[in-house]
C-alpha cells in the first residue's frame, strides 16, 4: 500500500504532537487486498492519537469456532480467503483487528484504545475462550504450515496431535511396513538422499505415516506442510524463504546440532510426472536442486512427496539412484491382510442390514472418536447399533449412508470416494481427459471407461451402487453393450432424454450464506451446466448446500407457480428436479439450514 506523503522524521519531538502532522493519505490499487484495507483502517485512531493506547496477543491452538470479538460488537469490515478470515470493529473508544488462519488454527488480535486498561480488557474480552487446550505433550508434535498470501509467504505453527508409528503399523501392508520400520529409526547422522517419495492408491495412509514420522523423527527434525507446493515451486522469492528459513539452535561453528526440516508435500503428481519438463517448467527443476543442487548444498532440508502415480509414470530424474532417502510404495492390504485386520474371514466384501436404530452418525461417530473399529459391519443382526472394538488406529468405518454398511476389504473408502469425484469430472465436463468420447445422450460404454481410467470392475460398482446421490447409471443396451454415463449435472453437451413433467409445489435449493444475496437480486442460473438442479425436500438440499462455504442457506422456490407460468421441469433418473433457471420472483425468503 503507497503513503505518498511520508511523515517526518521529527515526530515525537519535544512539543510536536504527532496528529498535527496528518492527514497521511493512503492510496489502494488493485494490488491492495481487502485484508490491507483491514490493516490500515485498523490503525487510522491510533495514527490519528485519538486511540493513542495498542496492545495485541498471538493466539494458538485457536478454536475453529472463534469469534475474537467482545460480545455483541459492530463489525466494520469483514474479510475472508482460503486461508485466512480477518474482521475490523469498534466500540466506544476502541477498536480491534483481528486475523484468524483456520488451517494453522492461529490468530493474532490488536487493540486501539483511549486508555490502556480500557484497551486490555477489550483484548481480554475477544481472546478469552477462544483457544483448546494443546494436545498432551507426549502426543504432540509441532508442525508448520506454509503458504504464499498477498502479504508474502506465512508460517504459521501448530501443535497436532499423532498416533505412534507402534500403534499404527498394522494398518499397512507388509512391504510398506518393512519399508517405515527401517525409515522410522534414520537419524540426523544416517541421512542418505534428500528425498523420501510415498505413492500408491489414494487412502492407504501416506499422509498418516508422515505424520508418525514427524513424531519419532521431532528430536531431531522440524516438519513444515507446505500447502499450495505448485505456488512454492514456480515462485523463486517464495522458494528462497522456505528454503533459508531454518533453526539456529546451535551454537557449534559448524551448526552440526541444528534441526535438519522436512517439507511436506502432498499430492504433488504434476510436478514429477515424466512430461513436468513441459507442463510446470522450471518447477521440478527446482525441486531437484533443493534436494541435492546448489540451493540445497548447506542446508539441513528434506523434501517429502505423496502422490497417487504408478512408479513408471515418474519422472526419471526424481527416482534415480542416490537422490531418494526412501522411496516406498503403500499399497491396499490384501484380502488376507484386510481378513487379518478385520478379525473375521467374512470374504472380500460383505453388506448387511441393519436395525432403524442403528444409527451410522452414531456409529462412525464412536469408532473415529474412540480410533477403534466397529463390528456392525461383521456382526450386526438387525437387533441393534454396531458395538466398538479395539483396533488399529487410522481406519474409518466405511458406512454408505444408503441403509446398508459396507465392509470393503483392501479397498479403502477414501478410495471410493475419490473414485466417485473423478467419474464425475470425466463423465460430466471433461471426458477428453481420459480420451473417452460420450454419445449424444452421455452414455460411453463400460469397458472403454475401465480401460481409459484404469478403473477395477469392482470398484466402480461400488461406487455406482454406493453412491447415496445416485450420480450414475449403467444399463446394457439392446446390442448387449453395457454403458455407463452420470444422471445429471454436465457441463458438455449431451440429450439425457427426459420428458417435462409436473413438478410439487415446492422444490428447494441448498446453498452457502455468502451466495443469497446475489441469488435474491439475480436469481439461480444454470452457469456451465445444462439446468439449475434443485431438490424434492428440505433435508436433501441442506446436504447439497454443506458442501458450500459458510453456513447453510436453504431457499424455498415455488414451483408450481413457475411451471403455470410456462416455465418447464425435468427429474432426472436419480430424483433431481431440472430447470433452465428461477427467477428471483420465485424465491421464499431463505431459511437457515
Amino acid at each position: 500500500m503507497r503513503i505518498p506523503r511520508q511523515i517526518p522524521l521529527e515526530v515525537g519531538a519535544p512539543g510536536t504532537a504527532p496528529e498535527s502532522l496528518l492527514p497521511v493519505v493512503l492510496t489502494v490499487d488493485d494490488s491492495d487486498s481487502p485484508r490491507d484495507v483491514i490493516d490500515a483502517l485498523g490503525l487510522t485512531a491510533f495514527v490519528a492519537g485519538h486511540q493513542p493506547y495498542a496492545t495485541s496477543k498471538n493466539l494458538n491452538n485457536v478454536r475453529d469456532d472463534a469469534t475474537l470479538l467482545p460480545p455483541d460488537v459492530r463489525v466494520l469490515r469483514d474479510s475472508r480467503s482460503d486461508n485466512e478470515h480477518a474482521r475490523l470493529a469498534a466500540g466506544d473508544g476502541w477498536t480491534l483487528r483481528a486475523v484468524h488462519w483456520p488451517r494453522g488454527r492461529t490468530a493474532f488480535v490488536a487493540v486501539t484504545a483511549t486508555t490502556a486498561e480500557l484497551g486490555a480488557e477489550i483484548l481480554a474480552l475477544a481472546t478469552d475462550g477462544m483457544t483448546e487446550p494443546p494436545p498432551p505433550a507426549e502426543e504432540a508434535v509441532a508442525m508448520g504450515f506454509w503458504y504464499a498470501s498477498s502479504n508474502g509467504p506465512q508460517r504459521n505453527p501448530r501443535s497436532i496431535s499423532v498416533d505412534p508409528w507402534a500403534d499404527i503399523r498394522g494398518n499397512y501392508a507388509a512391504t510398506a511396513r518393512a519399508e517405515f520400520d527401517r525409515l522410522v529409526k534414520v537419524d540426523r547422522d544416517s541421512v542418505r538422499g534428500r528425498l523420501v517419495l510415498l505413492h500408491g492408491p489414494p487412502g492407504t495412509g501416506k499422509t498418516t505415516v508422515l505424520r508418525a514420522l514427524a513424531r519419532e523423527w521431532r528430536d531431531w527434525c522440524q516438519f513444515d506442510c507446505v500447502l499450495d507446493p505448485e505456488a512454492l515451486f514456480s515462485n523463486p522469492a517464495y522458494l528462497m524463504e522456505v528454503a533459508l528459513n531454518g533453526g539456529r539452535e546451535c551454537s557449534c561453528p559448524d551448526r552440526k546440532h541444528d534441526k535438519w526440516r522436512l517439507l511436506l508435500l502432498e499430492d504433488c503428481d504434476e510436478l514429477i510426472r515424466g512430461e513436468a519438463k513441459q507442463t510446470t517448467g522450471q518447477a521440478l527443476s527446482r525441486l531437484l536442486n533443493l534436494t541435492d543442487g546448489l540451493l540445497g548444498q548447506g542446508r539441513k532440508v528434506l523434501v517429502a512427496i505423496t502422490t497417487n502415480e504408478d512408479l513408471a509414470r515418474l519422472h526419471p530424474a526424481v527416482v534415480r539412484p542416490g537422490r531418494c532417502l526412501a522411496r516406498i510404495e503403500v499399497p491396499a492390504l490384501s484380502a488376507a491382510e484386510a481378513q487379518t485386520w478385520l478379525g473375521t474371514p467374512a470374504g472380500a466384501r460383505r453388506r448387511v442390514r441393519r436395525s432403524p436404530s442403528c444409527t451410522p452418525c452414531a456409529t462412525a461417530t464412536r469408532w473415529r472418536s474412540s480410533r477403534s473399529r466397529c463390528r456392525a459391519a461383521s456382526t450386526c443382526d438387525g437387533a441393534g447399533p454396531g458395538v466398538p472394538a479395539p483396533g488399529p488406529a487410522g481406519r474409518e468405518n466405511p458406512w454408505n449412508g444408503a441403509g446398508t454398511a459396507t465392509t470393503l476389504i483392501g479397498v479403502d473408502h477414501d478410495r471410493i470416494v475419490s473414485l466417485s469425484k473423478r467419474m464425475s469430472r470425466l463423465l460430466r465436463h471433461a471426458p477428453e481427459r481420459a480420451g473417452l468420447t460420450l454419445d449424444a445422450a452421455g452414455w460411453v460404454p463400460v469397458d472403454e471407461f475401465l480401460a481409459a481410467t484404469r478403473i477395477g470392475r469392482e470398484e466402480l460398482d461400488l461406487v455406482v451402487a454406493g453412491n447415496d446421490k445416485r450420480r450414475f447409471a449403467v444399463e446394457r443396451g439392446p446390442d448387449g453393450v453395457e454403458r455407463i454415463r452420470a444422471n445429471q449435472g454436465h457441463s458438455v453437451p449431451v440429450r439425457l432424454g427426459l420428458s417435462p413433467m409436473v413438478p410439487p409445489d415446492l422444490l428447494f435449493h441448498g446453498t452457502g450464506a455468502v451466495a443469497v444475496a446475489s441469488i435474491r437480486a439475480t436469481g439461480l442460473d444454470r452457469g456451465g451446466r445444462h439446468h439449475v438442479h434443485l431438490s424434492a425436500d428440505r433435508a436433501t438440499a441442506h446436504r447439497v448446500g454443506a458442501r458450500r462455504r459458510g453456513a447453510v442457506v436453504v431457499l424455498t422456490v415455488d414451483a408450481a407457480a413457475m411451471h403455470r407460468a410456462g416455465h418447464e421441469f425435468f427429474r432426472s433418473a436419480n430424483g433431481v428436479w431440472l430447470t433452465d433457471a428461477v427467477p428471483p420472483s420465485y424465491l421464499d425468503r431463505p431459511a437457515a439450514g
